[in-house]
């Protein structure tokens, strides 16, 4: 295995109804694979990219850096709004998500280049920078949180 550093690729595409960019960071996918190696098994699933921009520009993308596919049977994204301890909107999956492979689920109304590499389109999925996502295991486990 060859070892790889942590790196940030900002990629910024223009709104499509104003000047005004939004951003997305990425962590290279080598090395969640390796943070993700410490894990257990169930802990393999990881947010391995969030997207926030203006308006609808919203998705989320998460990451098997487990050996062997998982299947997100019970497997959700749960949405805290504002702060609160109350989960707002629960959205779950379904499926099997390949080792080393991403599942991608953004807002219909997202930005073409964002839609085009979706897995799934929820128009729930609409959230802030005082939003906290969960990602919640089969088993009630929380397995990665944002926010």
């Amino acid at each position: 295995l060859k070892l790889q550093f942590l790196y940030l690729i900002a990629h910024t595409l223009p709104h499509p109804t104003t000047t005004t960019p939004y951003t997305m960071a990425r962590v290279c996918a080598p090395l969640l694979m390796m943070l993700s190696l410490l894990g257990t098994a169930a802990g393999q699933l990881m947010f391995s990219e969030y997207v926030e921009g203006s308006l609808f520009n919203k998705a989320l993308e998460i990451f098997n850096g487990g050996c062997a596919p998982v299947d997100l049977s019970g497997v959700a994204v749960e949405l805290y709004r504002n702060g609160r301890s109350d989960v707002d909107r629960r959205f779950p999956l379904a499926g099997a998500l390949a080792s080393n492979g991403v599942y991608v689920i953004c807002h219909p109304s997202a930005d073409e280049a964002v839609r085009a590499v979706a897995d799934e389109e929820l128009v729930l999925l609409n959230f802030n920078g005082n939003d906290a996502l969960v990602l919640r295991g089969a088993d009630g486990a929380v397995l990665a949180v944002i926010g």
